[in-house]
C-alpha cells in the first residue's frame, strides 16, 4: 500500500511538472502609494523568508512606517499537490489607526493544467470593527502572472454584510497551460488591530478522484509492462 501511495504521489508530481519552473509570486499593492504593485516577491528569491525554504511556499511581508504591516504566507504546486487546494493564501493586515488604509495582497502562479473545475474557498479569521474585506480568484488563459481572464469566485465582507459566489463552480475546458491568482483586499477605517483570512482555490472532490483514478490507471499500465 505504501508503494502504491508513493507511486500515486510520483504520478501526481509528474502531472504538475509542467509548472515546476513557473512564476509563483506574491504582490502587495498599498493604495496610499497609488495603483500598481509596491512589492512583489517570487518563490525562492529575495524577500521570501520561508524558514524551511520549501519550493511552492512563499512567506513575505510589506510595511509602511507608522501605518501598516501586511504579511502573506502562500503555497502552490508542488506543495499543495494531493490536496483539494491548488493555491492557498494566508493574508494579514495590521494597522495602528488614525487613517483609512487599503492594501491588496495577491498570490499568483502559472503553468496549471486543466483539472476540470475550480471553486473559491474563504475563511475569515478576524476582521476588526470598521474593517472590510474582499477576495476574488481568477484564471489567466494567457498563463500570465496576476492574469484576470475568467472569474472563479468572490467573497466580500463590507459593513458587516457577507456576499459571495463561493457555492458556484467554474467548469474549465482549457487546452493550454493557465495561471491562477487570488486577490485579497483589506480596508481599515481608523482601526487599531489586525485582520486575517485564509483564501484558497480548490478542486471539487470529483476532480480529485479523477486525478487519483488517472494515477491508478498509470500504475496499472506500468505494472502490466513490468510483468511482460
Amino acid at each position: 500500500m505504501n508503494k502504491i501511495l508513493l507511486g500515486m504521489a510520483g504520478i501526481a508530481a509528474l502531472m504538475m511538472a509542467s509548472g515546476a519552473n513557473a512564476a509563483f509570486k506574491v504582490g502587495f499593492d498599498d493604495a496610499f502609494n497609488g495603483t500598481g504593485w509596491d512589492k512583489v516577491v517570487e518563490d525562492q528569491l529575495v524577500g521570501d523568508t520561508d524558514f524551511f525554504g520549501e519550493v511552492g511556499v512563499i512567506d513575505a511581508a510589506y510595511g509602511r512606517e507608522g501605518a501598516l504591516v501586511s504579511t502573506a504566507l502562500g503555497s502552490s504546486k508542488p506543495k499543495e499537490i494531493g490536496a483539494p487546494q491548488v493555491l492557498h493564501l494566508d493574508a494579514t493586515m495590521a494597522t495602528s489607526g488614525g487613517s483609512v488604509e487599503t492594501v491588496t495582497i495577491a498570490l499568483t502562479d502559472t503553468g496549471f493544467e486543466d483539472y476540470g473545475s475550480f471553486y473559491l474557498d474563504v475563511a475569515v479569521n478576524t476582521v476588526n470593527n470598521n474593517a472590510d474585506f474582499f477576495a476574488e480568484a481568477w484564471i489567466g488563459y494567457d498563463n500570465a502572472e496576476f492574469g484576470k481572464d475568467e472569474l472563479i469566485g468572490t467573497y466580500s465582507l463590507i459593513d458587516g454584510v457577507v456576499t459571495s459566489t463561493l457555492d458556484s463552480v467554474l467548469n474549465l475546458d482549457a487546452d493550454n497551460l493557465f495561471s491562477l491568482t487570488i486577490f485579497t483586499t483589506f480596508t481599515h477605517d481608523n482601526v487599531n488591530g489586525t485582520s486575517s483570512t485564509n483564501t484558497s482555490v480548490n478542486i471539487p472532490e470529483p476532480s480529485v478522484l479523477a486525478l487519483i483514478g488517472t494515477g491508478l490507471l498509470g500504475l496499472g499500465l506500468v505494472r502490466r509492462r513490468m510483468k511482460k
